[in-house]
């Protein structure tokens, strides 16, 4: 059984811990850049990041936030693991960054390039030829159509419909059920 870390301890932590072990992952401990002093969360050891503890061992992103975790990628030194529910329906043509978590129920269509640090949320569906940049949010229930265009940092609020063809700039928030041509 392969060990991994949780970078937050947060909502979005919860989710990517029972993830993390339905896919087969005993979970170390978490991290946390607020912790004053070693503290306990979900019966595991809580530290500030330091790039030495257990430094072979992958870590995980696991923080909504699309610009913090932009912010963490950029000093965290250790290798990170992809998360994808078992639940999730992949082409086999789907390229997907490292770090980026697929939760349950998420379609994904052929030539789909997914960049690392994203969040697929439950229910998304990414049509064929797709591009989504770097620390994207693709919220609950979004449709995203095919050759659409997801710039880095957006936000994609639940139940949106991303048009076919359409383009949303990097670090656009999109609010939930929007439609965008």
């Amino acid at each position: 059984m392969e060990t991994c870390l949780i970078y937050g301890t947060g909502g979005h932590a919860l989710t990517v811990e029972e993830l993390a072990i339905k896919e087969g992952y005993r979970l170390i401990a978490y991290f946390d850049d607020n912790v004053k002093v070693q503290q306990q969360y979900r019966d595991r050891m809580v530290l500030k990041y330091d790039s030495m503890f257990n430094h072979e061992c992958p870590v995980i992103i696991a923080i909504g936030n699309n610009a913090a975790r932009k912010r963490i990628a950029a000093i965290v030194a250790h290798r990170y693991c992809t998360l994808k529910d078992q639940s999730a329906i992949i082409s086999k043509t789907v390229y997907i960054g490292k770090g980026t978590v697929v939760m349950p129920g998420s379609v994904i269509q052929a030539d789909v390039q997914i960049g690392p640090h994203c969040i697929l949320n439950i229910g998304s569906a990414v049509d064929h030829e797709v591009q989504i940049g770097a620390f994207v949010h693709v919220g609950p229930k979004v449709y995203i159509g095919g050759g659409a265009v997801i710039g880095e940092g957006a936000n994609i609020g639940a139940g949106t419909i991303v048009m076919r063809n359409a383009v949303v700039p990097p670090w656009t928030d999109v609010p939930p059920n929007r439609v965008v041509i």
